[in-house]
Protein backbone atom coordinates (compact mmCIF):
# COMPACT_ATOMS: atom_id res chain seq x y z
CA UNK A 1 0.00 0.00 0.00
CA UNK A 2 1.60 3.27 -1.08
CA UNK A 3 1.23 6.23 1.27
CA UNK A 4 2.04 9.84 0.39
CA UNK A 5 5.02 11.05 2.45
CA UNK A 6 3.17 14.26 3.36
CA UNK A 7 0.33 12.41 5.11
CA UNK A 8 2.45 11.30 8.08
CA UNK A 9 1.46 8.81 10.73
CA UNK A 10 -2.16 9.92 10.91
CA UNK A 11 -2.55 9.65 7.15
CA UNK A 12 -0.97 6.22 7.16
CA UNK A 13 -3.25 4.96 9.90
CA UNK A 14 -6.33 6.40 8.17
CA UNK A 15 -5.34 4.79 4.84
CA UNK A 16 -4.54 1.48 6.53
CA UNK A 17 -7.86 1.54 8.39
CA UNK A 18 -9.75 2.18 5.13
CA UNK A 19 -7.83 -0.59 3.35
CA UNK A 20 -8.66 -3.07 6.11
CA UNK A 21 -12.31 -1.95 6.14
CA UNK A 22 -12.50 -2.66 2.40
CA UNK A 23 -10.64 -5.98 2.40
CA UNK A 24 -10.74 -7.82 5.75
CA UNK A 25 -13.85 -9.09 7.46
CA UNK A 26 -14.32 -8.78 10.37
CA UNK A 27 -12.61 -5.40 10.46
CA UNK A 28 -10.04 -3.55 12.53
CA UNK A 29 -11.69 -3.50 15.97
CA UNK A 30 -13.07 -7.06 16.06
CA UNK A 31 -9.65 -8.40 15.03
CA UNK A 32 -7.90 -6.37 17.76
CA UNK A 33 -5.35 -4.82 15.39
CA UNK A 34 -2.98 -2.18 16.79
CA UNK A 35 -0.36 0.13 15.32
CA UNK A 36 2.82 1.03 17.20
CA UNK A 37 5.47 3.41 15.90
CA UNK A 38 9.27 3.30 16.02
CA UNK A 39 11.57 6.14 15.08
CA UNK A 40 14.58 4.86 13.15
CA UNK A 41 17.15 7.08 11.42
CA UNK A 42 14.68 9.76 10.27
CA UNK A 43 12.09 7.12 9.35
CA UNK A 44 8.74 6.34 10.88
CA UNK A 45 8.35 2.58 11.13
CA UNK A 46 4.84 1.21 11.68
CA UNK A 47 4.48 -2.07 13.53
CA UNK A 48 1.06 -3.59 13.06
CA UNK A 49 0.18 -6.05 15.79
CA UNK A 50 -2.13 -8.80 14.58
CA UNK A 51 -3.28 -11.12 17.37
CA UNK A 52 -4.41 -14.66 16.63
CA UNK A 53 -8.05 -14.55 15.59
CA UNK A 54 -10.69 -16.77 17.16
CA UNK A 55 -12.87 -16.39 14.06
CA UNK A 56 -12.25 -16.93 10.37
CA UNK A 57 -11.01 -13.81 8.60
CA UNK A 58 -12.21 -13.24 5.05
CA UNK A 59 -10.18 -11.35 2.49
CA UNK A 60 -12.16 -9.59 -0.23
CA UNK A 61 -10.56 -9.67 -3.69
CA UNK A 62 -9.73 -6.12 -4.83
CA UNK A 63 -10.83 -6.81 -8.41
CA UNK A 64 -13.83 -9.02 -7.65
CA UNK A 65 -15.52 -7.33 -4.69
CA UNK A 66 -18.06 -10.13 -4.30
CA UNK A 67 -15.36 -12.82 -4.03
CA UNK A 68 -13.92 -13.60 -0.60
CA UNK A 69 -11.09 -15.95 0.33
CA UNK A 70 -9.98 -17.67 3.52
CA UNK A 71 -6.28 -18.02 4.30
CA UNK A 72 -4.86 -20.18 7.08
CA UNK A 73 -1.50 -19.57 8.72
CA UNK A 74 0.46 -22.71 9.65
CA UNK A 75 3.93 -22.02 11.00
CA UNK A 76 5.61 -19.89 8.34
CA UNK A 77 3.15 -20.82 5.59
CA UNK A 78 -0.04 -19.10 4.52
CA UNK A 79 -2.42 -21.23 2.47
CA UNK A 80 -5.56 -20.17 0.63
CA UNK A 81 -8.33 -22.65 1.35
CA UNK A 82 -10.87 -23.56 -1.30
CA UNK A 83 -13.27 -26.39 -2.03
CA UNK A 84 -12.69 -29.57 -0.03
CA UNK A 85 -9.80 -28.07 1.95
CA UNK A 86 -12.03 -25.25 3.19
CA UNK A 87 -14.86 -27.65 4.09
CA UNK A 88 -12.44 -29.92 6.00
CA UNK A 89 -10.96 -26.94 7.86
CA UNK A 90 -14.43 -25.73 8.89
CA UNK A 91 -15.41 -29.22 10.06
CA UNK A 92 -12.21 -29.53 12.14
CA UNK A 93 -12.89 -26.18 13.81
CA UNK A 94 -16.48 -27.17 14.62
CA UNK A 95 -15.35 -30.40 16.30
CA UNK A 96 -13.04 -28.59 18.76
Amino acid sequence: MAIDNTSGRDGFELALGQYIKNTLHPGWAPLGLRVRWLDRADLDVAIIEVPKSKVAVHLTDKKKKDEESVYVRTGTRTDKLTGRELVAWIERRRSR
